[in-house]
């Protein structure tokens, strides 16, 4: 398989802070393992300044953290849009933070996309599974987006995700039916370990995956943490693989360089042992890239 000439899909990772401490989520096992920081300001300049020169599908600005943490959030959307107006501008939250002054200035940032995480609707399987937030306070602020977003005639992609191996069939059947009253759909996705980050997950989810058969990752996709770090992947919680660094190189040149033709020989050849992550990692088994990076 041919790279791309740049990646198609960018994650950025503007903080490196969460919230919450999801049991499906490697964070909580992981948070204590890195430093934690804000990107600058110029950096994120520079890299949103690179990707005007190219044609993306998306940039995303989040990556293993809440992105609305970042008190700067809509001003880099209305940046990043305005630098490239072609390209598909994205967020993934879990509503916490999204109250209403926040969402009116995210509906009039410039934004094309949000997804929002939300694990079933009853309070109780909520709370259990998305802990540190509550049910009441999130189902308000996404309900009230939705109205705003209504009445504003912007047009926004609203993407529901949740879990469904995390919930009975009850659970899932209600919660479809609660999103649906509202018109919207919400997209039951996989349960994944995190690049085998996630402690326990063999018991939170119990079962078998073959590595290697789907995922292209390599190929189309670069994630940026706040330090100007490259990983491979948005399932490297640890930093365990580093391709290079953007405060004092280009994007395309990391993208070009010996570390990422090397990464994509061995995934070509499947050589598991020269991918460290890949081998551990279970979101090799879906299909579809649509699916991926979403969460």
């Amino acid at each position: 398989m041919q790279a791309s000439d740049f990646p198609e899909r960018i994650q950025i990772q503007t903080h490196s802070y969460c919230n919450a401490r999801c049991i499906m989520c490697a964070y909580p096992d992981t948070v204590g393992t890195f430093k934690g920081g804000f990107m600058d300001e110029d950096l994120f300049v520079k890299i949103i300044n690179e990707c005007s020169k190219h044609q993306l599908e998306k940039i995303e600005l989040f990556l293993m953290n809440e992105p609305l943490m970042d008190k700067r959030i809509a001003d880099r959307i209305r940046y990043a849009k305005k630098k490239n107006p072609n390209t598909i501008i994205s967020l993934s939250t879990n509503a916490s933070l999204l109250d209403a002054g926040l969402a009116d200035k995210l509906i009039y940032s410039g934004l094309d996309w949000i997804t929002l995480s939300v694990h079933g609707v009853s309070k109780e399987v909520y709370e259990k599974i998305m802990v540190g937030l509550d049910h009441d306070k999130v189902f308000t602020n996404i309900n009230t987006f939705l109205s705003k977003l209504k009445k504003s005639g912007k047009q926004i992609i609203v993407n529901l995700v949740c879990k469904e191996a995390l919930l009975s069939e009850s659970e899932q059947e209600l919660t479809k039916k609660y999103w649906g009253e509202r018109g919207q759909k919400i997209h039951m996705g996989l349960v994944n370990n995190r690049a085998g980050n996630v402690e326990g997950y063999d018991e939170l989810v119990p079962q078998s995956f073959d590595v290697f058969p789907h995922c292209t990752r390599p190929f189309w996709f670069a994630g940026i943490l706040f330090n100007g770090d490259v990983v491979m992947c948005c399932m490297d919680y640890k930093r365990e693989v580093i391709l290079g660094n953007v405060k004092n190189s280009l994007i395309q040149d990391i993208w070009k360089g010996d570390k990422y033709t090397k990464l994509r020989d061995a995934f070509t050849k499947k050589d598991k042992e020269g991918l460290l992550l890949c081998k551990k990692c279970v979101m090799n088994k879906v299909p579809d890239k649509e699916h991926l990076c979403k969460i």
